[in-house]
């Protein structure tokens, strides 16, 4: 069941030259860009909003391209190095090859360390970034996928980029908090916000090249930005989005990333230092971001809608955790059989959100089918 639905992704993809529409692309829209208000921060998100909330796709009316998001594609070649290290024989090698071509195509310009941002103009509640300008998070996956490769074919390149994206990391994003002990990392390299999922997966990336390259100073930085995030753990196990004050809200996701990237530090450093913070936020996202059919809530507030990077990650996150605690295994095979009935399409692509009375197809290439590849992939061949 799994690799078939797996197989028809793939093949979706590949039509597809791994390109496609974003939520938060409405920017690049032609018609926005003519838009007298176009500068405008607040227009400019509720832009953004209209398009990601709207039931039916705009996006070829407003003239909005699809796109190579350097994210997706990064997730594209973890799953499918994964699959290649399983032997998978249906993979065409071609595709590993092109895909790390054009990461390596588009990654920022004006910097001399590798990094990567998203290929469209972007606009939230604290800044604004332009297309294919560097953030952490983008920078972060993109390494990770060279190192996955890295650690199939021992190729020295593979370990240097990223090393040098790290550099871009320490040297390029603000650390709005910074003592002897802990750190906090920026979004991107033009706000100061502090956001608890990007400074655990700057530390986790830190930690597993700090192991690759046999590097101290790397793991001492990757210490430092755990001991922050683990100051801000609720007392009720959960992490808010952020420290903002309109950044209060705990989501599925973004909790996803703080339990895996905490893991990945503790494994990566050698350490069961975080075992307890981890207990505390499993502990916590199984009690309160699953509704009771065992389908992942957005947050903690709603039911809906029940979006599928929600899932994608999820599944990624019971898989990693079936060990702790025994509930893992059966929420991630109701789901698994629910989203395979309910939202995937008979052209091979996943579905955006199922809402209350409503789906919202729009088959999103980087939120939707990159994630969902690799959680499938990862389904298919848990033990590498």
């Amino acid at each position: 069941m799994i690799e078939q639905a797996l197989r028809r992704l793939y093949q979706y993809c590949r039509d597809n030259q791994w390109k496609g529409w974003d939520p938060y692309d409405g920017l690049s829209s032609r018609l926005f860009q003519s838009l007298p208000f176009k500068r405008s921060w607040i227009c400019r998100l509720a832009w953004i909003q209209l398009f990601k909330q709207l039931p039916v796709n705009l996006r070829r009316l407003a003239m909005v391209p699809k796109g190579e998001n350097p994210k997706g594609l990064a997730l594209f070649a973890r799953g499918l190095v994964r699959l290649m290290r399983a032997q998978c024989d249906w993979i065409v090698p071609e595709d590993v090859a092109n895909l790390f071509s054009r990461l390596e195509r588009l990654r920022s310009p004006g910097y001399e360390p590798w990094c990567w941002g998203y290929d469209f103009d972007w606009q939230n509640r604290a800044f604004f970034v332009r297309a294919f300008e560097p953030n952490g998070v983008a920078t972060i996956f993109a390494a990770h996928a060279f190192l996955d490769r890295h650690e199939m074919e021992r190729n020295p390149r593979d370990l240097a980029i990223a090393r040098s994206a790290c550099t871009f990391l320490l040297n390029h994003l603000h650390r709005p908090h910074e003592s002897s002990d802990q750190v906090a990392f920026s979004y991107t390299p033009f706000d100061r916000t502090i956001v608890h999922n990007v400074s655990l997966l700057v530390a986790a990336l830190l930690a597993r090249v700090a192991a690759a390259a046999n590097d101290s100073s790397l793991a001492d930085w990757a210490r430092r930005a755990v001991a922050f995030s683990l100051t801000q753990q609720a007392d009720d196990g959960s992490w808010p989005y952020g420290t903002a004050a309109f950044q209060g809200w705990v989501d599925h996701f973004h909790t996803c990333y703080n339990l895996v990237s905490l893991d990945d530090c503790g494994r990566w450093l050698q350490s069961n230092a975080y075992d307890h913070a981890i207990e505390r936020g499993l502990d916590f996202y199984l009690g309160h971001l699953f509704q009771e059919d065992g389908l992942p809530r957005d947050n903690t507030q709603a039911i809906y809608p029940v979006d599928i990077h929600a899932i994608a990650v999820a599944l990624i996150t019971l898989t990693r955790f079936s060990g702790r605690h025994a509930r893992c295994l059966d929420l991630r095979e109701k789901i698994i059989e629910w989203t395979l009935d309910h939202m995937q399409d008979p052209r091979g692509f996943f579905y955006y959100q199922k809402r209350a009375h409503w789906l919202i197809r729009t088959p999103y290439m980087r939120w939707a089918q990159a994630w969902m590849f690799y959680a499938l992939s990862m389904l298919m061949c848990p033990k590498i």
